[in-house]
Formats: C-alpha cells, sequence, structure tokens
C-alpha cells in the first residue's frame, strides 16, 4: 500500500491556532484605540510618563508589531515550510507567541504609569 505524497493538511485544531493568531493581530491593529483612551486619561493626571509607555502611544507602534507577527506568520503558507507538518505548526506557535508577547508589551506598558503611582502611594 502506497502512501500518497501530498502536502500534508491542518487539522481543526491547527486551523484554531491560526484563527487565534489572526485574531492577536488584529487586536494590535486595534490597538491605537485603547492607547488613545489611556492618552487622554494620562495627560489629565499631568503626570510625567515612562519611555515605553510614550513608545506605546505612537500610533505607528502596535500596527507595525502586528505586521511583522502577520509577516511572519504568512511565511508558513511557502513551500519550504507547507511540505512539512511539524514546521509548519512551530511556524504557527511560534507566531501565536510572537503576538501574545507583542500584546503583552503593550499592556504592559500602558499600565507603567498605573505601576508608578501605586508605588508612590504605598
Amino acid at each position: 500500500m502506497a502512501e500518497s505524497q501530498s502536502t500534508p493538511e491542518f487539522t481543526v485544531l491547527d486551523w484554531l491556532g491560526c484563527i487565534l493568531v489572526i485574531f492577536l493581530i488584529l487586536i494590535l491593529f486595534g490597538w491605537p484605540i485603547a492607547a488613545a483612551v489611556f492618552s487622554g486619561m494620562y495627560e489629565e493626571m499631568g503626570a510625567s510618563l515612562p519611555k515605553l509607555t510614550i513608545i506605546v502611544f505612537k500610533q505607528w507602534f502596535s500596527p507595525l508589531l502586528g505586521s511583522f507577527t502577520a509577516l511572519f506568520f504568512a511565511l508558513q503558507w511557502f513551500g519550504w515550510v507547507k511540505s512539512n507538518l511539524r514546521r509548519r505548526r512551530i511556524w504557527v506557535a511560534l507566531s501565536f507567541v510572537m503576538a501574545l508577547i507583542a500584546l503583552i508589551i503593550c499592556v504592559i506598558a500602558l499600565h507603567l504609569p498605573l505601576f508608578r503611582m501605586a508605588r508612590a502611594v504605598a
């Protein structure tokens, strides 16, 4: 019995991973909306902001992180990755980790001034 040499296909779980990566990328592209709300709140307080927070407030920062992640994620459909199911799954998992780290950086950066104020009060 000869096995076919076709390109291995993703399972449902693999596609769920892809959907999660795409969802995280979309959150990164929409992040400037949340950053604008926090920016207005911090302006009213008049406190100095940490450098990371100032960078995250830039309109281009989180979409840039989302673009890098999307590019990295898109590479899994190229032939040298697509030919091996294990390599393709690793690529999706790394894309997920990359998007999650980018999102965590954005969340922490937006909350750094609050942490600074809480430390001053304590």
